[in-house]
């Protein structure tokens, strides 16, 4: 349910696999982060089951028309300085001053195609989403190809997706961060 409606899911979802259900704490996590303006901020927390292909998402920020300390502190205040960051490479000043929090963040890798790619190695996954994540359950039922056979998505209702397929990717690599946003010691 969003708002009072039962949620429907647009013909030609991206992600079909995915139920409500609580998060699994058991599991080592971390957070992704999309930035935006007019379109909201948007981080979640995520943790993934190899063995049962369940990655699990709550949502932590959904804001738009945040200031520059707004989104920082937010930040801070969700992830602290123990837990990875992985965030949006297009606000790379907005990432150090991040960092300067002492949070442990890093700009995700972005190539031609990576959209797909990154869609390509989650798909396989149920997705489980709590049910206090209303942006995200309304994301992954209007979130849509705009040509499936040619692998392009519909750049829309994405903003929570996209910052948990930044974290589940690195997530899914078992990479450790190697370098953080600490140039200025």
């Amino acid at each position: 349910r969003y708002l009072g409606k039962w949620q429907e899911r647009k013909e030609g979802v991206i992600y079909p696999n995915w139920v409500e259900g609580e998060f699994d704490t058991s599991l080592p996590f971390g957070y992704g982060l999309d930035f935006g303006f007019t379109n909201p901020d948007a981080m979640c927390r995520i943790a993934i089951d190899k063995a049962a292909m369940r990655i699990y998402l709550h949502e932590e920020m959904y804001k738009s028309k945040q200031s520059d300390v707004d989104i920082k502190d937010g930040v801070f205040a969700i992830a602290g300085t123990e837990s990875l960051v992985i965030a949006d490479s297009n606000e790379p000043r907005t990432i150090e001053g991040i960092a300067h929090r002492g949070v442990k963040i890093e700009a995700v890798e972005k190539y031609p195609g990576c959209v797909v790619d990154r869609i390509r190695k989650l798909s396989d996954y149920t997705w489980v989403v709590t049910p206090e994540s209303y942006n995200a359950k309304f994301e992954f039922n209007n979130y849509i190809w705009n040509d499936k056979k040619a692998s392009i998505p519909l750049d829309k209702n994405n903003h929570i997706i996209k910052a948990a397929e930044y974290i589940a990717t690195r997530l899914l690599e078992g990479s450790t961060v190697l370098a953080y946003y600490r140039d200025w010691e």
